[in-house]
């Protein structure tokens, strides 16, 4: 369901849409997502999808949670296309390390991706283990909907 909101620039008003999943969907993907908050290292995620639209999302606001859906669905097509360009299957994960911190890219079901950013102490094997199932159950529960 769109809703409308208001832009967040005063001088100008242009109507900013956001896309949400139904209320028992809304709730289901919050309880998936709440599964890594628990993870050491564990600073937040979304769930995007492949065109970079935002499905879920525990930032700090929507705004970050636009960003950072944006450049995983840019991410993950470039892998995806990097894949098929060598022939080594489909996408599957991501993982990109930077100075300060760490960004997982995970296919989460058919046309969504789960995004997660962790500290750069986060215990990896830990975390792609939690991120497996995660995604996995956010591709059920989308599954349903669509």
């Amino acid at each position: 369901m769109a809703v409308q909101r208001p832009a967040e620039t005063s001088d100008v008003h242009v109507p900013r849409f956001e896309a949400r999943p139904p209320a028992s969907v809304d709730q289901r993907l919050r309880g998936a997502l709440n599964h890594l908050a628990g993870i050491d290292g564990f600073l937040s995620c979304a769930v995007a999808r492949t065109d970079g639209l935002v499905i879920q999302h525990t930032m700090k606001s929507a705004a970050e949670a636009a960003r950072l859906c944006a450049m995983a669905a840019a991410m993950c097509g470039a892998s995806g296309a990097t894949g098929s360009e060598l022939k080594q299957g489909l996408f599957s994960y991501a993982i990109v390390r930077y100075a300060d911190g760490i960004f997982v890219l995970r296919e989460a079901g058919r046309g969504a991706v789960l995004a997660a950013l962790l500290s750069s102490d986060a215990k990896l094997g830990m975390v792609l283990l939690r991120l497996k199932e995660v995604s996995m159950l956010v591709g059920d529960i989308l599954q349903e909907v669509s």
